[in-house]
């Protein structure tokens, strides 16, 4: 795996794992709500049955859990928004990871077939060598063919030549 494809990884691990603490403190906030709504509602069937508490103590007791509950209400909605903001920025990452998947693959393509390209274009290299070589081998064997006529055409003039001025007057 290649490094950014691991930090990419790691970074997404990283994510889940705060994510996973957000929506676990939703849980947590939403079970918090539960119980105080399930004491108050024990405290209030006490308290009606009992009557040992005043109007006013209850209605201070009210107005304490109204904004109690306002103020979980406001937790979780927050909760909720950067849980939805998470999910986006590992959407955004995924379709990241996706096109640079489908980058890389286009570039090994690329790469395989400069590959080929490469190894014809060798192998088209060596066979023109050879045949350079054969070429040149036998243009020597003609000048050398050549060279040994003109010498041997020589060697007769030559002989020709002192043939000759012997029988002269």
């Amino acid at each position: 795996m290649s490094e950014w494809m691991q930090i990419l990884n790691d970074l997404l691990d990283a994510r889940d794992l705060r994510e996973k603490g957000t929506i676990h403190g939703l849980i947590e906030t939403y079970t918090t709500v539960a119980m105080r709504a399930v004491d108050a509602e024990k405290r209030h069937s006490t308290l009606s049955g009992s009557n040992s508490l005043t109007a006013a103590q209850l209605e201070i007791q009210n107005t304490r859990l109204r904004h109690e509950k306002i103020h979980l209400q406001n937790q979780l909605k927050s909760s909720t928004r950067e849980a939805e903001l998470w999910k986006s920025r590992t959407l955004q990452a995924r379709e990241e990871v996706t096109e640079r998947a489908k980058a890389m693959h286009s570039l090994q393509d690329e790469i395989l077939s400069l590959q080929i390209e490469l190894n014809v274009l060798e192998t088209k290299n060596a066979e023109l060598s050879i045949e350079n070589q054969s070429l040149v081998k036998r243009w020597l064997a003609k000048v050398q063919a050549e060279a040994e006529r003109v010498n041997d055409a020589n060697i007769f003039l030559e002989s020709l030549g002192r043939t000759l001025p012997s029988s002269s007057p």
